[in-house]
């Protein structure tokens, strides 16, 4: 680890928050879809809450917007959204700001190559702009977990964690294999920072049996819901909106059978994966060479096992979203990858982590002498992030067919 004196201080400097959020803020004005051009799937979970349907799963932010209005306009909800997309992008600015300010000497161009690489990328937080995502619970999942990320290093707040972990697994149960495996690793590279105290092994605990016994609840155990159709629970709560609310989206959610919908999403997925997937190759492969080297590096500057196990996790990490594919919408589950790649790296260079920081070093003098090869990765991904929603359209006509399928078996099961 390095000294905490060592860090230079920016604290008059405050351009890096402000340049941050002017170009998420830019790529979010360039993104945004119509406020006419709404997603039903989208637009329908917010009109869905616990008073509606029980303690189910996906209820959470229905419950919250019902709780400020019991009615609320398409408008009004794009609008909501609007705000609160923008606050992640400040906060998100604040927070790397914050991290440049306070950065090592050894790990501050470091820190900004990777920021820049994030930036630029076409699955980073940019994927929340897209038409077909926008709205998309996936914004306060990352929401959630920026605010874990903060109160992990503070000595009170971290024991909120597992409280976080409940509600992310209460907005969307897939957070456990898309966010989670970050939140772990910080965690326990934490325990590896603390000299293996029993207080960070205790939260290690407490945070992984909470985060599953929530994704068994929320994900598998079967609740009961007092409407006969999603027909009627469409007619139930259509008043509180001015848009046709779409019941195959219910259907898909609440009626049908977590195998049933698995399967049909398998037929659904076999029509665009070899396709989509070399699109996305072609997209990310700078990020992906990227990252292999780093965690490569950082895995032979690794002073002993414990650190070395750290990095084999954050090599790993992929792979827990890996049941994800199986579902639609994979530039969703891509982009929580990219996001979990590049907030292990920029965590760990803030905190000083000897083999990251040095790994880190190694990619930037890279970049140094090759500076024209990095010029061109960030205009080309960045050229990516402009065109990416046209790829996207895949996905869109694949939820189509997910509906047709709702409908033969309605027809099926009459």
């Amino acid at each position: 680890m390095y000294k905490k004196d060592s860090r230079l201080n920016y604290s008059g400097k405050k351009y890096y928050e402000i340049f941050i959020f002017a170009v998420l803020m830019f790529e979010f004005a360039v993104l945004l879809p119509n406020i006419n051009n709404n997603d039903p799937y989208m637009v329908t979970f917010y009109f869905l809450s616990y008073q509606d349907l029980g303690l189910n799963t996906r209820l959470f932010i229905g419950s919250v917007f019902k709780i400020f209005a019991e009615y609320i306009s398409v408008k009004t909800l794009f609008y909501c959204i609007c705000i609160i997309t923008a606050c992640l992008n400040g906060l998100v600015a604040l927070v790397l700001g914050k991290v440049l300010r306070r950065s090592f000497d050894e790990t501050t161009d470091s820190l900004k190559i990777f920021i820049i690489l994030f930036l630029s990328s076409p699955f980073s937080l940019c994927f929340l702009f897209y038409k077909g995502n926008f709205g998309y619970f996936d914004l306060y999942l990352v929401l959630v977990t920026v605010i874990m990320f903060l109160f992990t290093g503070n000595k009170y707040l971290k024991w909120l964690v597992p409280a976080l972990c409940i509600i992310a697994e209460a907005i969307h149960p897939g957070w456990m294999l898309l966010y989670m495996p970050a939140i772990a690793i910080i965690l326990i590279f934490e325990h590896y920072k603390n000299k293996y105290k029993k207080t960070s092994l205790i939260l290690c605990a407490i945070t992984f049996l909470i985060a599953s016994i929530s994704l068994f609840y929320f994900q598998f155990l079967p609740h009961h819901i007092d409407f006969k159709s999603p027909e009627a629970v469409v007619s139930f709560i259509q008043h509180r909106t001015d848009f046709p609310l779409n019941s195959d989206i219910i259907m898909s959610n609440y009626f049908l059978k977590v195998g049933t919908y698995f399967y049909d999403s398998l037929h659904a997925v076999k029509s665009f994966a070899i396709s989509y997937s070399v699109c996305v190759l072609a997209m990310t492969s700078p990020l992906i060479a990227i990252f292999i080297s780093l965690w490569l590096k950082a895995f032979k500057k690794a002073e002993d096992k414990f650190a070395k196990f750290i990095v084999l996790l954050c090599m790993a990490s992929p792979a827990a979203s890996f049941p994800m594919f199986f579902n639609l919408d994979w530039d969703r589950w891509i982009a929580a990858i990219f996001i979990v790649q590049f907030s292990l790296v920029i965590y760990f260079l803030d905190s000083g982590f000897a083999c990251v920081v040095e790994a880190a070093e190694d990619i930037r003098a890279f970049f140094q002498k090759h500076l024209f090869l990095f010029v061109f990765i960030i205009v080309f991904m960045s050229m990516m992030v402009f065109s990416l929603g046209k790829v996207f359209l895949y996905l869109q006509i694949d939820k189509n067919y997910i509906f047709s399928l709702i409908a033969k078996y309605r027809a099926l099961t009459g």
